[in-house]
């Protein structure tokens, strides 16, 4: 299995520890560029792309001058130096030490050397200059704050440091400007390059921090922070010995420092490259781009989750082209793009990808082998009646192809056992998945195509896995006669076979005939068989006003038939939510009438034993119901429960049905009151996800007051339902007459109706 095949599998990385490593990382990697830890690697760039051009060799005027202790403390180096190069142009980077600044002040206010002097010490900067006594130019960085200092009042005072005025950045940058306190000041490469112009630069200010530099008539653009970026070149680095007796150097700018401070080869190499303009620096462009590459790395590594190891490789390697284009377009407008961060975060994030990935595919294994063992329990679970043992783990989880097609079969298994709210339960359950199935698509149409309002919905048998209701599945059979009855049409489909509408051509009587397959591979077929034909015998024997009317029995081929009376109006199922609710008063009336017929069956020692709206159907012209369905009535003084079967239907069963025992006549009393809570409220009294949670509230928790649902009931519907859905079966009616008597009270006191029966 692929990861393209397996997205409902994948376990999302906010709950794996690869998405916080991936952080730790990420911030990890930020702290090493802050710390520099590219630099020699971004300076290897720079100068890859430089090499291809064109180099200035400027190093020769300058020369770079390191003074030992002994020599820095004689301050001799002072007039042999200005002596030696009058004309040259000087940087002195020292620690801080006023006794050097006051000599070399007291120098050039008595000597006639015209040397500037750009004096830095590694704890003093600012842009701040002034002049000797004597006209000769001194810029000297006082009004001096440590760098750490600096960096403490940006964070307290909220003073905007663009850059660090020292030599050199961690990142191989070069500051030339910096800002403190809304001023923008030189910094002490800028001033050096100013002298070595013998000019003063002048800052420019475009927009909010997009500065250049003008010496003399050129200007010098730096971009977005204010730095450059310059090329390692090799330096003139020489002895104060050498300096003072060689003849072949002719410097047009020295840099002095001592051992305390290492002045940066390319910072201080770079004053000739910058006089011939060849450096680098960072535009709005590449300023934002180098932001934008960092997060299309991220999302591009998203993106290629799912493909395939080759096709990853191959679009890492675009990418990696593809910054490297885009760096060499950027240098060729001498702008610096770096591409290094960028392509080590996409490769760090590969890594993570492929690990997140590596993960899910075992996953995935498990899953997969999961999903056989659940497949093969559900078959089990299904034979042995169990099914909602197995439904929690379905229901957890995470399925593929292979499961829902068992799921499928299970499901066509159900429909052909009759228990279509399991089957109908699978099959949403696989739509449900996300998954496309289009047997299951198909199948789903077919069961929402709607009931006919004269279809008889049959009783179901209820084994312990399965739920309450059934729905017609796609029919399709035709067949033209039953015995003497002619076959005009289907109806629908009840949970033994089809039923149809029929016409009895001899006395043209329209007829309902519903039928069942004898011959069937299914286990308990006998048992069905049995049912099937004691209803017709049971119901055959008994005449009343309000129960369906059997009028013949017998077989066509291979199914048996049962001709009753077709009766007309909706099963009162229908009538039990929204605008086609009963009024209370009408709802009393049609009880009357049931527990009427009720009354008569158990004189006749028949307990229906599946009392539910769906097996009355009612006929509002004549404002009456009729009880249909004895499929699973017995006699009460011959019959025997059998062990394992539930017989009726879950929400209507009573306590005694629900745990097996055998029932009388008050069983019915408490699934009338059932159908009467109902029909008055349009709840059920006792509800659950599964049978299991039915029976439990059915057998161990109180119910809602039913005015609970209808404030607007009077207070006998809340005194016969509760009389009526007594657990202790000692406790109800002890009969239908009592029911039935109680019922023609209320309605005399409550609703001011006579009932005739």
């Amino acid at each position: 299995m692929n990861l393209k095949n397996m997205n409902q599998s994948l376990t999302p990385i906010y709950k794996t520890g690869w998405l916080y490593l991936f952080i730790i990382g990420l911030f990890a990697f930020a702290w090493g560029i802050d710390q520099g830890i590219l630099k020699s690697a971004n300076q290897w760039n720079r100068d890859f792309w430089h090499s291809f051009g064109d180099q200035p060799n400027d190093s020769k005027q300058v020369l770079y001058v390191k003074l030992t202790e002994s020599e820095l403390e004689q301050k001799s180096w002072i007039a042999g130096l200005f002596k030696k190069y009058p004309a040259a142009n000087y940087g002195l980077i020292f620690k801080s030490d006023l006794s050097i600044e006051k000599s070399i002040k007291a120098y050039l206010s008595k000597s006639k050397t015209p040397a500037s002097v750009v004096l830095a010490t590694s704890d003093r900067f600012s842009g701040t200059g002034f002049n000797s006594e004597d006209g000769k130019n001194l810029n000297f960085f006082q009004n001096a704050q440590s760098i750490y200092e600096l960096t403490e009042i940006t964070e307290k005072d909220a003073g905007e440091l663009l850059l660090r005025p020292s030599v050199v950045e961690r990142n191989g940058s070069i500051p030339m400007i910096w800002k403190y306190q809304d001023q923008v000041y030189p910094g002490f490469i800028t001033t050096l390059w100013s002298a070595y112009h013998n000019d003063v630069a002048a800052l420019d200010r475009e927009g909010m921090i997009t500065h250049s530099i003008k010496i003399k008539d050129d200007s010098y653009p730096l971009g977005m922070t204010g730095r450059i970026f310059a090329f390692a070149d090799s330096v003139n680095s020489i002895s104060l010995k050498d300096a003072l007796s060689s003849k072949r150097y002719k410097p047009k700018l020295i840099v002095i420092h001592d051992e305390t401070v290492e002045p940066d080869d390319i910072a201080l190499a770079s004053i000739g490259q910058l006089a011939e303009s060849d450096y680098i620096y960072q535009g709005g462009i590449t300023f934002y781009a180098s932001y934008l590459l960092m997060i299309a790395a991220l999302v591009f590594n998203w993106w290629l989750i799912h493909a395939t190891r080759g096709k990853k490789i191959a679009m890492h390697l675009s990418f990696a082209t593809g910054l490297i284009l885009l760096q060499y377009l950027a240098f060729y407008f001498s702008q610096w793009l770096p591409i290094l961060h960028v392509i080590i975060l996409s490769v760090f994030g590969a890594l993570i990808v492929a690990g997140y990935e590596l993960e899910n595919h075992k996953v995935a294994r498990l899953q997969k082998n999961h999903n056989k063992l659940i497949a093969k329990a559900a078959d089990l679970f299904f034979d042995n009646h169990q099914f909602d043992s197995i439904q929690p783990f379905l229901n957890e989880t995470s399925p593929d192809k292979h499961l829902l097609n068992k799921i499928y079969t299970i499901a066509l298994k159900a429909e052909d056992k009759k228990n279509m709210v399991l089957a109908e339960k699978l099959l949403v359950w696989i739509k449900d998945t996300g998954i496309t199935h289009r047997k299951t698509d198909k199948k789903l149409a077919e069961y929402n195509k709607p009931l006919s309002d004269s279809m008889l919905e049959a009783t179901m048998l209820i084994s312990p896995e399965q739920m309450m209701g059934s729905t017609p599945s796609n029919l399709g059979i035709q067949f033209k006669s039953f015995g003497r009855y002619k076959v005009e049409g289907v109806l629908g489909q009840g949970a033994m076979g089809v039923v149809f509408k029929g016409v009895d051509p001899k006395i043209n009587r329209h007829v309902a005939i519903k039928t069942l397959q004898l011959k069937s591979d299914t286990e308990n077929m006998e048992d069905i068989k049995a049912r099937f034909f004691r209803e017709a015998e049971t119901a055959g024997n008994l005449s009343h006003a309000n129960i369906v009317t059997i009028y013949d029995v017998g077989e066509e081929g291979s199914l048996g038939y049962i001709a009753m009376d077709f009766l007309s109006g909706v099963p009162l199922s229908d009538c039990v939510k929204g605008k086609t609710r009963l009024t209370p008063t009408v709802v009393y009336q049609l009880m009357v009438q049931l527990a009427d017929a009720l009354e008569y069956a158990h004189s006749q020692n028949i307990v229906h034993r599946d009392i539910k709206p769906a097996n009355v159907m009612y006929d509002k012209k004549m404002n009456r119901v009729t009880l249909t369905d004895f499929g699973i009535a017995h006699i009460s003084d011959k019959s025997k429960t059998k062990t394992g079967t539930v017989m009726g239907s879950p929400y209507y069963m009573s306590p005694e049905q629900v745990i097996g025992k055998k029932v009388d006549g008050r069983s019915d009393v408490f699934s009338l009151g059932v159908t009467f809570y109902q029909l008055l409220s349009g709840n059920l009294p006792f509800e659950g996800e599964s049978i299991a949670s039915v029976a439990f509230h059915i057998t161990k928790t109180q119910h809602k007051p039913v005015k609970h649902w209808n404030k607007k009931l009077p207070a006998s519907a809340v005194r016969i339902t509760n009389k009526a859905l007594q657990k202790d079966i000692d406790k109800r009616f002890q009969s239908m007459k009592e029911f039935k008597q109680a019922l023609v009270a209320a309605l005399k006191k409550d609703f001011r109706k006579e009932v005739t029966l």
